[in-house]
């Protein structure tokens, strides 16, 4: 079972891994430029015309099959924004929740829904819905400062692997396709009719040392962090990160998926659904009456 949960730890950290690298990669990156001209011009014609529009809608979906038997997925649906990050989505975390119980082996019941409200503006996140309705005495939500939580609390690790995955699975579906252009071997792999979008798509793969080396500044892991990921998904035998963007006729991003597979058949995927760009967006922070701060609701045994 400790393979399983570092396993797991792996996975969520990748796709940190992943969204980070993508959010600090150079957009100007002579990478592209080196690349064939129309590849590189329609993808960055994507790129530039969907951080344009500031916000989206997106459904994204994160899914674990591993080898052992366990699978489980998360899903998250909402409205994103960036410049500055800000979103407000949902978050069905119940499977995720039911196959933590099963790995720990609690045997205690059935998980309850676990369905979460996310709401993130200033560098603050808020969280509500089921999960919290018994833990609060009457209050709503849970605060998370970014700023002020330590990122080494073991306390907080698993809740900020969880919160990172939901952030970064919000980002800009810019910053995604300029990490495709820094893969060596991105392709235009044909058209493709995407629940009624007609589709143009590419993809290519990074090596994950690719990855850190496209975020210089891996702002929220430090050294031996990336040390421990990178020893992790060796051993789990995952190397190759697949990443496909798939670009409507408004050359804007429609589809982006990032998968990689481990030893003896599994995978680990992220897919995320890009609608209605230019999308309304007003985030507004909880009454404070009914916010109790993290590190609060910890104490009370959340």
């Amino acid at each position: 079972m400790r393979s399983m949960r570092k396993a797991i730890t792996a996975a969520l950290a990748a796709g940190v891994l992943v969204s980070t690298a993508a959010c600090s990669s150079d957009d100007s990156s002579s990478d592209g430029d080196a690349k064939s001209g129309g590849l590189a011009e329609a993808l960055r014609a994507s790129q530039e015309k969907s951080a344009e529009a500031s916000t989206v809608a997106v459904t994204a979906t994160m899914s674990m099959d591993m080898p052992e038997g366990m699978a489980f997925s998360y899903e998250l649906s909402g409205v994103t924004g960036w410049d500055p990050l800000a979103m407000d989505v949902t978050m069905d975390m119940t499977e995720f929740f039911e196959a933590m119980a099963e790995m720990m082996g609690d045997d205690s019941g059935e998980v309850p829904e676990a369905v979460m409200n996310l709401r993130f503006i200033d560098n603050v996140m808020y969280m509500g819905g089921t999960p919290f309705e018994e833990e609060l005495d009457g209050a709503s939500w849970v605060k998370i400062d970014l700023e002020d939580v330590d990122p080494n609390d073991p306390a907080f690790a698993q809740t900020a692997e969880q919160l990172k995955s939901a952030e970064n699975m919000a980002q800009s579906p810019a910053s995604q396709v300029a990490l495709l252009l820094e893969s060596d071997d991105v392709e235009h792999v044909g058209s493709e009719d995407l629940d009624g979008r007609a589709t143009e798509k590419y993809a290519g793969t990074l090596t994950a040392e690719e990855l850190v080396a496209a975020d210089a500044s891996a702002a929220h892991m430090n050294e031996e962090d990336v040390e421990d990921l990178l020893a992790t998904l060796e051993q789990m035998g995952a190397d190759g990160f697949e990443l496909t963007v798939w670009v409507d006729e408004d050359d804007l991003p429609a589809r982006i998926d990032m998968r990689f597979a481990v030893e003896e058949g599994g995978e680990v995927s992220y897919s995320t659904v890009y609608e209605d760009y230019g999308i309304e967006l007003n985030v507004e922070a909880p009454d404070e009456a009914d916010v109790v701060d993290f590190a609060d609701a910890r104490g009370a045994g959340l």
